[in-house]
């Protein structure tokens, strides 16, 4: 009975069955959020995930009558290493720092102070509950350790606060304008950015003051605390430890109903295998959603062009649920015209109904005492309504409506996208003259008394010499650095390629004083090294797909360069965005959605109807609208554009080449198959690890050993392994003739079986099946290195005299080769891997190299479609060869329209 006992107990073991493994802590009850303004649809599940709790993985369930639970999803959680900490400043036992335990609205967390009592009012915090602080954490603890004293959640962020004076007082980095130095008589050689070394602000230096102390990250400046403090897990004293460093999560239910009970729970995995699984569930909580009145735009602004009588409303939500507007269910927003006395909004001419997720609307010709309020509707009908919304005036420099606005059918999409696309093809040209090895010259100017000052408008440098009014934040200025240009200068083209595909635009050109570079991957920027100080001209162009400049004035640029200093000049972009909407009626406003946005650096807008799932084609014809955005508030609206339908392609243009390439070989294959069934016999190239496989099985027939064939570490699927199965057939045929022992150890059990029933065929094709022996043929070991051990012991037991490693493999290579090499055997070696190719060249007498291994089916084999193939491939081969070096010749001769030819795009 006892040794049954033992059993079970140790078969559980093994299995993993939670015999003994009690479940973590219960998860926090989540908080459930009903969204208001979304039609009841949408929830929020909100939790805190301490991190001394253990646990690998959240599942979140809901039940819709109570007892039934269905999953929702699963959360990953990021598992940390048990670490228990035994440095110096985990013991703060005689800082004197104690925690104060006070209630707050959930009671499962509770809110802690620190504070640190003097001798005379040390009893009175005791009194209120106070405990003396001993340790600090930063890692999660072991769990015995944990299960030591009672773990508290404690709501709060806390560091240990340990200040380094001489850190404080020692020069800080920085870096500012070099314009910003010459009012007060420094001169610089450079323009942009200069370097500074500058003290620490008085801010810094009251931090420091307070000296070491455990701390609430409330009211501390971040970028201190990043610098002199470490962030606290868990607070110890002798009674508790005060877990405090939490992971906030939220999941939201996006299908839930109005009015209809739902039910939650989390599930919170400390393990999850198919037999073990160890978890601790929540206490469940239920909600009933509410299908409430929208939200309205309360923000929004009107701006009035006191030229054109226009005003242009800016939509906008409070702040406070602006975050939530994807889950809105709102659908149309009702604009209203009227006067300032009209407070309850009740008198207002409708001007028009439009989507409520547009940007912009632009109101045509109004009196000056026009206001204007905005009625929100929900899908349900319910509707809320904004204030008076009062024009403010603006200086509007109305946008430009882009030319040759269009929208068009994108190309070999299947159907799925439309494109909106305008003109012109634009190069936009900035550069930025360097030195490769600048030569640093540093001043000191401390006794300029000159400080840097951060304000909202940016950095400005003032001269103090009143210590008792330099301002707060500011940081007096010790050293200022700069870049001297040494003998490298390098000139950097920065560039814009604003187009769209039907421009046909292939790269851009420059010419630097008639020194040509093209950019052919237009990655953005082209370098010239080791240019002169003096001024050059700069010319840059657009190249097309049949090798010509486009020839409008945007496409081309011709600026003066000046290297004389260092300096940077960046890409200039006109400061609009472009709004783009889609509609299904061109007389129905409400029917345009908005759908996305592009900056002035683009020429087209690809509708991808995100929308919808991914295998849902868009149905039905659409009409499109464009608003453009000026920097001052401004908008103008293009006219509609439409209808058009996405359609679906016969063929990719963007894959002629590959279609090409196809095409050939497929070409050259059946030539070659129609005459090497005619008897052709086509010359084929000795390959020295194949034709000397024969001297290697006849040496093994003279020593009377056995050979040893092993196919590598790849599964059945793999090119390698069907090749090595090929050439074991042959193998196999001379071992039957023969009458050779052939031993076959396996790595995969699929191969295992390929390889029983091709070494059976090929000695039932000699005439011996009797010699043929499935026990030779075995499984070892689906483990790398435990396979290449036990494959090592057996060539060194058997004394094999001819060793064959044809396959796929890896790091195992070399051990096998250099343990057949040792016993003497005869070794061949196959294999496509190149990494393990040099080990196989060493260590083995013969080496089938690359595609030599493909090759080598059809060089043993009289199948004339293997050798029709082989041939076919050879052909196209050489095609490729001719393909490259006549792109080579193109590319040296500048003509790099003709290499794009031959590129494929697309998907």
């Amino acid at each position: 009975m006892k040794y049954f006992i033992f059993s079970v107990l140790i078969f559980s073991l093994i299995l993993g069955i939670p015999s003994f493994a009690q479940n973590p802590p219960k998860p926090l009850t989540p908080i459930i959020t009903d969204i208001s303004g979304d039609g009841g649809n949408n929830l929020i599940l909100k939790w805190k995930h301490f991190e001394t709790v253990p646990g690998i993985l959240y599942e979140i369930y809901r039940s819709e009558n109570g007892k039934d639970f269905e999953l929702l999803s699963p959360l990953q959680l990021k598992t940390m290493t048990p670490v228990w900490e035994t440095e110096k400043r985990n013991d703060v036992s005689n800082w004197g720092f104690y925690v104060i335990p006070q209630k707050s609205e959930d009671t499962r967390i509770i809110n802690i102070q620190i504070v640190k009592p003097t001798p005379d009012n040390l009893d009175s915090f005791v009194s209120l509950g106070a405990e003396k602080i001993v340790r600090v954490e930063f890692e999660v603890p072991p769990a015995k350790k944990l299960a030591e004293i009672p773990n508290q959640f404690a709501n709060g962020t806390f560091y240990q606060i340990i200040p380094d004076d001489e850190i404080a007082h020692r020069p800080q980095p920085s870096a500012s304008t070099a314009g910003l130095f010459k009012p007060f008589g420094i001169s610089l050689p450079v323009d942009g950015k200069v370097g500074l070394e500058v003290s620490a602000k008085n801010s810094e230096f009251e931090f420091v003051d307070k000296g070491k102390r455990i701390a609430s990250a409330e009211g501390e400046i971040p970028a201190l605390l990043a610098k002199y403090g470490k962030k606290i897990i868990s607070i110890v004293t002798e009674k508790t430890r005060y877990t405090v460093k939490y992971d906030d999560f939220a999941f939201p239910d996006r299908k839930t109903e109005p009015e209809k009970k739902y039910t939650y729970k989390l599930r919170l995995y400390q393990v999850k295998k198919p037999i073990k699984k160890v978890y601790g569930e929540s206490d469940t909580i239920s909600i009933i959603p509410k299908n409430e009145v929208p939200f309205a735009p309360t923000k929004t602004v009107a701006l009035l062009d006191t030229v054109s009588n226009n005003v242009v409303l800016h939509f906008a939500y409070d702040p406070s649920v602006a975050g939530l507007k994807s889950y809105f269910d709102d659908s149309i927003f009702v604009i209203y015209k009227t006067k300032i006395g009209d407070t309850l909004c009740e008198n207002g001419t409708k001007i028009n109904t439009i989507n409520s997720s547009w940007k912009f609307f632009t109101i045509d010709k109004i009196e000056l005492d026009d206001v204007f309020y905005v009625e929100v509707f929900d899908k349900s009908g319910l509707s809320a309504k904004t204030s008076l919304i009062e024009h403010t005036i603006a200086e509007f420099k109305e946008p430009p409506i882009p030319p040759n606005l269009r929208t068009v059918d994108y190309e070999n999409d299947e159907g799925k996208k439309i494109a909106v696309r305008w003109n012109p093809p634009t190069l936009a040209v900035g550069y930025n003259i360097d030195d490769v090895i600048p030569n640093t010259k540093v001043e000191d100017i401390s006794d300029k008394n000159l400080y840097l000052v951060h304000t909202e408008k940016g950095d400005t440098v003032m001269q103090i010499t009143d210590t008792t009014s330099i301002p707060d934040g500011a940081q007096k200025i010790s050293t200022l650095s700069y870049s001297i240009p040494g003998n490298q200068k390098v000139l950097k083209i920065e560039y814009n390629m604003i187009v769209n595909p039907d421009d046909d635009v292939l790269y851009p050109k420059f010419s630097l004083d008639e020194i040509n570079k093209v950019d052919i991957d237009v990655t953005g920027e082209i370098k010239f090294d080791d240019i002169e100080d003096k001024k050059y001209t700069l010319e840059g162009w657009m190249i097309s797909k049949t090798g010509g400049k486009l020839e409008n004035p945007e496409a081309r640029v011709e600026m003066t360069i000046d290297a004389t200093y260092i300096n940077n000049v960046p890409i200039d972009i006109p400061p609009y965005t472009y709004f783009i909407y889609r509609g299904t009626d061109a007389k129905d406003f409400s029917t345009f959605k908005f759908v996305g946005t592009v900056g002035a650096d683009s020429r087209e807008f690809v509708d991808g109807f995100t929308e919808l799932p991914k295998k849902v084609l868009p149905e039905g014809e659409f009409y499109y609208f464009v608003q453009v955005l000026g920097p001052d508030g401004s908008v103008k609206t293009s006219d509609i554009m439409g209808p058009i339908a996405p359609k679906g392609n016969l063929f990719n243009w963007n894959k002629v080449a590959v279609f090409l390439a196809t095409l050939i070989l497929v070409i050259a294959a059946l030539f070659f198959f129609y005459h090497a069934k005619k008897g052709k016999k086509f010359y084929i190239r000795p390959i020295a690890g194949v034709v000397h496989i024969d001297e290697a099985l006849g040496r093994a027939t003279e020593m009377g050993r056995p050979i040893i064939y092993v196919t590598g570490l790849g599964v059945i699927s793999e090119l390698a392994t069907l090749a090595s199965i090929t050439i074991l057939g042959r193998v196999a045929q001379k071992c039957a003739e023969y009458q050779n022992k052939l031993i076959l150890p396996c790595y995969d059990p699929i191969v295992m079986i390929v390889a029983q029933e091709t070494v059976k065929n090929a000695y039932s094709d000699e005439g011996r099946p009797d010699l043929y022996r499935e026990e030779n043929i075995y499984y070892i070991a689906a483990q790398q290195f435990a396979y290449a051990a036990a494959v090592s012991g057996l060539m060194i037991r058997e004394k094999s005299a001819a060793n064959f490693f044809i396959g796929k493999f890896f790091a195992e290579s070399l051990i096998l080769a250099e343990t057949g090499a040792s016993t003497g055997a005869i070794q061949v070696a196959g294999t496509d891997d190149m990494t393990q190719l040099p080990f196989f060249i060493t260590a083995c007498d013969y080496t089938i190299i690359g595609e030599e291994l493909y090759a080598a089916s059809a060089y043993l084999s009289d199948d004339p479609m293997q050798k029709g193939s082989l041939k076919a491939q050879d052909f196209l081969k050489l095609l490729e060869m001719i393909v490259i070096i006549g792109g080579t010749v193109a590319a040296t001769t500048g003509l790099w329209w003709i290499v794009h030819w031959f590129q494929v795009l697309g998907e």
